[in-house]
């Protein structure tokens, strides 16, 4: 996962991350929502060399050099056909993949660019602005009575002649919400009404939609001058640098315990390690006696014992992985006489007394 769930349920048991989140807040956030419970619960980060490019770009696509954000501002104001000192408190509408099209440029960086721009105070940016709807009559008002239309098509109508002007002159902006609540219906029956008069002919409706648009809250400038504060770039820059640091170091350092480093992050020095993590448990099993070798040189001395067996079929008794060991094992104990060999048999020198 990558961002939050919306999901709370208590007995979630395991989280999984196969893409790293911006921030160990956000990592916190979403592994949190593993056994609510109180009951044992894993957090799985899944990661590959190439994860540790991935952060490093998001950072220099989230914050392209200035010269880049420079370039977008004087490519919005070609795009809007705005001149230099104009477009002062003016909205336009402004398709942004469109924009990207005609200028070849990347929709990451520069969509952040804008969003820059935006904290400087340059412009104001927003791809989700819900315009009105907006309606214009097609018949004239002596038309109007002698048209069939449903009773509540007609309160409708009847609602937007009190409420609105030149809708016989032009498109007008309607607010469905304000109309519904005026006759005491659903926006849902209004939008209804409204499309059953589009039907039939008598008014021109063109439902309400999300629009991305751009003002110039001040007069649009030499891009080479426009101002690009410290605390918008350099500052939020900084930070985000260190967030992304502090989840690299949280999913490659295999030599903290991943709860200390957490806890570390957020302010809590001294944290005692979990025991629990990958980290941890690859430490105690390290601290613990290698018990392999006691063991493969226990299963050795009992085919060895009695007549004993060919070093082919010792070797076929042992994974695979242990044979090197094995092999070591018998050697030494070769040199040392505890077991000799004859006509390829290997046997224990004690079996022959």
């Amino acid at each position: 996962m990558h961002s939050a769930w919306g999901i709370d349920k208590p007995d979630v048991r395991v989280v999984i991350h196969y893409d790293l989140p911006s921030s160990l807040e956000e990592y916190y956030q979403e592994a949190g929502r593993a056994g609510r419970d109180g009951m044992p619960s894993f957090a799985v980060t899944l990661v590959s060399p190439t994860d540790k490019a991935t952060l490093s770009r998001r950072l220099s696509e989230s914050f392209p050099d200035k010269d880049f954000i420079r370039r977008v501002y004087n490519l919005a104001g070609v795009f809007l056909q705005v001149a230099v000192g104009d477009g002062w408190n003016r909205l336009y509408d402004f398709n942004f993949n469109i924009f990207c099209k005609r200028f070849s440029l990347p929709p990451v960086p520069t969509r952040n660019a804008l969003d820059i721009l935006t904290q400087a105070g340059h412009i104001e940016f927003n791809e989700d602005r819900r315009s009105a709807a907006q309606v214009y009559m097609l018949i004239d008002k002596d038309s109007i009575y002698t048209t069939k239309i449903d009773p509540e098509a007609e309160r409708v109508l009847n609602a937007i002649f009190r409420s609105y002007t030149g809708i016989f002159a032009d498109y007008t902006p309607v607010n469905e919400e304000l109309l519904a609540h005026t006759l005491d219906l659903t926006p849902r029956s209004v939008y209804e009404a409204l499309l059953r008069l589009s039907s039939a002919k008598i008014i021109s409706f063109i439902p309400r939609k999300s629009t991305p648009w751009l003002i110039w809250t001040s007069a649009r400038e030499d891009a080479a001058r426009i101002p690009i504060p410290r605390e918008v770039y350099e500052l939020r820059r900084q930070r985000m640098a260190e967030r992304l640091e502090a989840v690299k170091k949280f999913a490659w350092d295999d030599t903290q315990c991943r709860s200390v480093t957490i806890l570390d992050y957020f302010g809590e020095k001294n944290a005692t390690p979990c025991s629990r993590c990958d980290t941890c448990r690859k430490k105690n099993t390290a601290t613990k006696p290698d018990s392999s070798a006691a063991s493969l040189a226990a299963t050795i001395s009992y085919l060895t014992s009695g007549r004993g067996h060919s070093l082919d079929y010792i070797l076929a008794q042992i994974r695979p992985e242990l044979h090197d060991k094995a092999i070591a094992i018998l050697r030494e104990q070769l040199d040392s006489r505890t077991l000799v060999m004859r006509d390829g048999i290997i046997s224990s020198t004690a079996s022959g007394k």
